[in-house]
C-alpha cells in the first residue's frame, strides 16, 4: 500500500510488489488470493513494458504455475494458448 501510495498503482517495484505477494500466498496454498496479486502484477507489468519483457513473462509463467497447481490445467492451457510465449510441455500442462 505505501508503494501505491509513493510510486502510484503502474510503477514497477509495484509490480514486483505484487508479484511477492502472489508466490507467498502460492506457497501457502491460498489460491485466490495468489491469482489476485499475480492478475494485478501481470496488468502493472504489461502497462509499463509489454507482455514479452522478462518481467511480464516470468510473472505470467508462475501465474500458469499457480492454475496448474490449483488443479486448473485446462485454464493453464487456455493461458499459455493466448500468449504464444510459452511451451505447454515445458511448463508440464498437457
Amino acid at each position: 500500500a505505501l508503494r501505491e501510495q509513493n510510486l502510484g498503482n503502474h510503477h514497477p517495484l509495484v509490480a514486483e510488489t505484487l508479484r511477492d505477494f502472489a508466490l507467498l500466498y502460492h506457497r501457502q496454498e491460498a489460491f485466490t488470493e495468489a491469482e489476485a496479486f499475480y492478475k494485478r502484477a501481470i496488468t502493472v507489468y504489461e502497462q509499463k513494458y509489454r507482455a514479452t519483457h522478462h518481467e511480464t513473462r516470468r510473472t505470467r509463467e508462475w501465474y500458469i504455475r499457480l492454475l496448474q497447481d490449483a488443479g486448473r490445467n485446462e485454464e493453464a492451457l487456455v493461458e499459455i494458448q493466448n500468449n504464444n510465449q510459452f511451451d505447454a510441455t515445458s511448463l508440464n500442462v498437457v
